[in-house]
Protein backbone atom coordinates (compact mmCIF):
# COMPACT_ATOMS: atom_id res chain seq x y z
CA UNK A 1 0.00 0.00 0.00
CA UNK A 2 3.02 2.47 0.92
CA UNK A 3 4.36 1.65 -2.55
CA UNK A 4 1.21 2.28 -4.39
CA UNK A 5 0.69 6.11 -1.99
CA UNK A 6 4.25 6.65 -2.70
CA UNK A 7 4.20 6.35 -6.57
CA UNK A 8 0.69 8.26 -6.90
CA UNK A 9 2.34 11.16 -5.17
CA UNK A 10 5.51 11.16 -7.29
CA UNK A 11 3.16 11.36 -9.92
CA UNK A 12 1.07 13.83 -8.59
CA UNK A 13 4.13 15.99 -7.92
CA UNK A 14 5.68 15.80 -11.32
CA UNK A 15 2.21 16.74 -13.06
CA UNK A 16 2.40 20.13 -10.92
CA UNK A 17 5.97 20.80 -12.24
CA UNK A 18 4.72 19.92 -15.84
CA UNK A 19 2.68 22.24 -15.97
CA UNK A 20 3.30 24.73 -13.71
CA UNK A 21 1.94 27.87 -15.66
CA UNK A 22 4.36 30.24 -17.14
CA UNK A 23 3.33 33.08 -14.84
CA UNK A 24 5.92 31.87 -12.78
CA UNK A 25 8.43 33.08 -14.64
CA UNK A 26 7.13 36.66 -14.41
CA UNK A 27 7.55 36.35 -10.50
CA UNK A 28 10.91 35.60 -10.57
CA UNK A 29 11.14 39.04 -11.86
CA UNK A 30 11.86 42.01 -9.60
CA UNK A 31 9.40 44.90 -9.45
CA UNK A 32 12.17 47.46 -9.39
CA UNK A 33 14.46 45.61 -12.67
CA UNK A 34 13.12 48.17 -15.43
CA UNK A 35 12.04 44.54 -16.69
CA UNK A 36 8.05 43.09 -16.93
CA UNK A 37 7.04 39.83 -18.71
CA UNK A 38 3.32 40.47 -19.29
CA UNK A 39 0.71 37.93 -20.50
CA UNK A 40 2.46 35.59 -19.81
CA UNK A 41 1.12 31.82 -21.39
CA UNK A 42 2.14 28.41 -21.73
CA UNK A 43 4.27 26.76 -19.42
CA UNK A 44 7.65 27.30 -17.47
CA UNK A 45 8.96 24.71 -19.46
CA UNK A 46 7.44 26.29 -22.89
CA UNK A 47 5.83 29.74 -22.63
CA UNK A 48 5.97 33.28 -24.05
CA UNK A 49 5.19 36.42 -22.88
CA UNK A 50 5.24 40.01 -23.71
CA UNK A 51 8.31 42.01 -22.61
CA UNK A 52 8.34 45.50 -21.15
CA UNK A 53 11.40 47.18 -20.30
CA UNK A 54 11.19 50.80 -18.72
CA UNK A 55 7.70 51.37 -19.97
CA UNK A 56 8.56 50.46 -23.71
CA UNK A 57 7.32 46.98 -25.35
CA UNK A 58 9.97 45.18 -26.63
CA UNK A 59 8.15 42.57 -28.24
CA UNK A 60 7.14 39.07 -28.10
CA UNK A 61 9.53 36.53 -26.11
CA UNK A 62 9.60 32.14 -26.37
CA UNK A 63 11.36 30.35 -24.11
CA UNK A 64 12.41 26.55 -23.85
CA UNK A 65 13.82 25.02 -21.29
CA UNK A 66 16.07 21.47 -22.20
CA UNK A 67 15.11 19.41 -19.46
CA UNK A 68 17.49 17.36 -19.25
CA UNK A 69 20.28 20.10 -18.18
CA UNK A 70 17.92 20.22 -15.44
CA UNK A 71 19.50 16.92 -14.12
CA UNK A 72 23.26 18.92 -14.03
CA UNK A 73 21.59 21.51 -11.74
CA UNK A 74 22.34 23.88 -14.59
CA UNK A 75 19.29 24.19 -16.93
CA UNK A 76 19.78 25.65 -20.16
CA UNK A 77 17.11 27.82 -21.82
CA UNK A 78 16.52 28.93 -25.26
CA UNK A 79 14.96 32.60 -25.72
CA UNK A 80 13.83 33.98 -28.80
CA UNK A 81 12.38 37.68 -28.58
CA UNK A 82 11.13 39.10 -31.98
CA UNK A 83 9.19 42.25 -33.19
CA UNK A 84 9.51 43.96 -36.37
CA UNK A 85 12.28 46.38 -35.43
CA UNK A 86 14.21 43.72 -32.95
CA UNK A 87 15.29 40.07 -33.01
CA UNK A 88 17.38 38.27 -30.33
CA UNK A 89 18.23 34.93 -29.82
CA UNK A 90 19.11 34.09 -26.12
CA UNK A 91 20.79 31.00 -24.36
CA UNK A 92 21.26 30.87 -21.01
CA UNK A 93 22.72 28.30 -18.50
CA UNK A 94 22.86 28.29 -14.74
CA UNK A 95 20.71 29.91 -11.87
CA UNK A 96 23.40 32.09 -9.67
CA UNK A 97 26.53 32.69 -12.32
CA UNK A 98 24.40 32.89 -15.37
CA UNK A 99 26.50 31.85 -18.74
CA UNK A 100 24.65 33.62 -21.62
CA UNK A 101 24.82 33.71 -25.50
CA UNK A 102 23.85 35.78 -27.97
CA UNK A 103 23.15 36.46 -31.30
CA UNK A 104 20.59 38.67 -33.15
CA UNK A 105 19.44 42.46 -35.01
CA UNK A 106 18.40 45.90 -33.69
CA UNK A 107 16.81 48.22 -36.14
CA UNK A 108 18.17 51.88 -34.85
CA UNK A 109 14.73 53.15 -35.08
CA UNK A 110 13.80 51.58 -31.87
CA UNK A 111 15.87 53.63 -29.88
CA UNK A 112 14.39 56.93 -32.31
CA UNK A 113 12.78 57.69 -28.95
CA UNK A 114 15.72 58.17 -26.81
CA UNK A 115 17.91 59.41 -29.31
CA UNK A 116 15.23 62.28 -30.68
CA UNK A 117 16.48 63.38 -26.65
CA UNK A 118 20.04 64.22 -28.01
CA UNK A 119 19.23 65.85 -30.98
CA UNK A 120 20.60 62.39 -32.75
CA UNK A 121 19.55 60.81 -36.10
CA UNK A 122 21.23 57.49 -36.40
CA UNK A 123 19.76 55.00 -39.44
CA UNK A 124 21.00 51.38 -40.02
CA UNK A 125 20.86 48.38 -38.06
CA UNK A 126 23.09 46.65 -35.57
CA UNK A 127 24.09 43.34 -35.89
CA UNK A 128 24.85 40.92 -32.50
CA UNK A 129 27.16 38.49 -33.23
CA UNK A 130 28.24 35.46 -30.86
CA UNK A 131 28.44 37.27 -27.68
CA UNK A 132 28.95 35.69 -24.58
CA UNK A 133 29.44 35.98 -21.01
CA UNK A 134 28.39 35.24 -17.30
CA UNK A 135 26.07 37.24 -15.61
CA UNK A 136 26.07 36.93 -11.48
CA UNK A 137 22.60 37.30 -10.33
CA UNK A 138 22.98 38.88 -6.66
CA UNK A 139 25.05 41.29 -7.31
CA UNK A 140 23.50 41.98 -10.86
CA UNK A 141 26.53 42.31 -12.42
CA UNK A 142 28.17 40.86 -15.33
CA UNK A 143 31.35 39.14 -14.73
CA UNK A 144 32.51 38.82 -18.04
CA UNK A 145 31.48 39.52 -21.87
CA UNK A 146 32.67 39.17 -25.49
CA UNK A 147 31.77 39.52 -28.80
CA UNK A 148 31.04 42.05 -31.05
CA UNK A 149 28.75 44.76 -32.53
CA UNK A 150 28.03 45.53 -35.95
CA UNK A 151 26.46 49.00 -37.58
CA UNK A 152 26.05 48.76 -40.79
CA UNK A 153 26.63 52.57 -41.48
CA UNK A 154 24.95 55.44 -42.81
CA UNK A 155 24.54 59.46 -42.71
CA UNK A 156 24.41 60.55 -39.04
CA UNK A 157 22.30 64.09 -38.49
CA UNK A 158 22.90 65.85 -34.75
CA UNK A 159 22.73 69.39 -33.76
CA UNK A 160 25.48 70.88 -31.72
CA UNK A 161 26.07 74.04 -30.32
CA UNK A 162 22.34 74.73 -32.15
CA UNK A 163 23.97 74.41 -35.30
CA UNK A 164 22.28 71.43 -37.31
CA UNK A 165 25.04 68.85 -39.02
CA UNK A 166 24.85 65.40 -41.04
CA UNK A 167 27.77 63.10 -41.54
CA UNK A 168 28.19 59.95 -43.60
CA UNK A 169 29.93 57.56 -41.60
CA UNK A 170 31.23 53.97 -42.53
CA UNK A 171 30.50 50.87 -41.08
CA UNK A 172 31.26 50.35 -37.54
CA UNK A 173 32.07 47.84 -35.04
CA UNK A 174 32.39 47.62 -31.36
CA UNK A 175 34.55 44.60 -29.39
CA UNK A 176 32.87 44.46 -26.41
CA UNK A 177 34.42 43.24 -22.84
CA UNK A 178 33.51 43.04 -18.91
CA UNK A 179 31.79 44.33 -17.14
CA UNK A 180 30.10 46.53 -19.50
CA UNK A 181 32.25 48.10 -21.96
CA UNK A 182 32.54 48.62 -25.54
CA UNK A 183 35.52 49.91 -27.90
CA UNK A 184 34.58 51.43 -31.30
CA UNK A 185 36.67 51.05 -34.39
CA UNK A 186 35.98 51.24 -38.51
CA UNK A 187 36.11 47.68 -40.15
CA UNK A 188 39.41 48.69 -42.08
CA UNK A 189 41.51 50.67 -39.13
CA UNK A 190 42.18 49.92 -35.35
CA UNK A 191 42.20 53.38 -34.43
CA UNK A 192 39.28 53.84 -31.39
CA UNK A 193 36.81 56.11 -32.37
CA UNK A 194 34.48 55.76 -29.44
CA UNK A 195 34.80 54.23 -25.83
CA UNK A 196 31.80 53.43 -24.11
CA UNK A 197 30.94 52.16 -20.17
CA UNK A 198 27.45 51.18 -18.76
CA UNK A 199 27.86 51.12 -14.94
CA UNK A 200 25.83 48.86 -12.66
CA UNK A 201 23.91 52.46 -11.46
CA UNK A 202 22.79 53.33 -14.88
CA UNK A 203 25.36 55.68 -16.38
CA UNK A 204 26.17 55.29 -19.58
CA UNK A 205 30.03 56.99 -20.42
CA UNK A 206 31.00 57.78 -23.52
CA UNK A 207 34.51 58.60 -24.47
CA UNK A 208 34.87 60.24 -28.19
CA UNK A 209 38.34 60.46 -29.74
CA UNK A 210 39.62 62.81 -32.23
CA UNK A 211 39.63 60.74 -34.83
CA UNK A 212 36.06 60.33 -34.74
CA UNK A 213 35.58 64.40 -34.91
CA UNK A 214 37.53 64.36 -37.87
CA UNK A 215 35.32 61.93 -39.38
CA UNK A 216 32.17 64.74 -37.74
CA UNK A 217 33.73 67.28 -39.34
CA UNK A 218 34.09 68.69 -36.30
CA UNK A 219 38.46 68.68 -35.93
CA UNK A 220 39.80 68.43 -32.41
CA UNK A 221 42.18 71.53 -31.78
CA UNK A 222 45.66 70.42 -31.00
CA UNK A 223 48.31 67.64 -31.33
CA UNK A 224 47.00 65.16 -29.71
CA UNK A 225 47.02 61.47 -31.11
CA UNK A 226 43.68 60.54 -32.93
CA UNK A 227 42.80 57.38 -30.89
CA UNK A 228 43.33 59.97 -27.93
CA UNK A 229 39.70 60.55 -25.90
CA UNK A 230 39.31 64.43 -25.92
CA UNK A 231 35.57 64.53 -24.70
CA UNK A 232 33.64 62.78 -22.22
CA UNK A 233 30.00 62.75 -21.98
CA UNK A 234 28.04 60.94 -18.86
CA UNK A 235 24.44 60.62 -19.18
CA UNK A 236 22.06 58.75 -16.68
CA UNK A 237 19.65 55.98 -18.78
CA UNK A 238 18.04 53.86 -15.83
Amino acid sequence: MKRYIAAGLAVFLISIIAFAPASLVARFIQPDAQLALLEPRGSVWNGTGLVVASGQQLGQINWTVDTLSLLTLAPRVHWQLEQPLLEIHLTTVGVNRVKFSVNGTADLELLKPLLHQYDLFIPGTINMTDITGIFTVEDETVDELDGTLNWSGGLVRYVLSGQFSESNLPELKAELSAPVKAEVTTHTSPTHLLEAELTNNGFVKIGITKMLTKMLNRPWPGSDPDHAVVLVVEEQLF
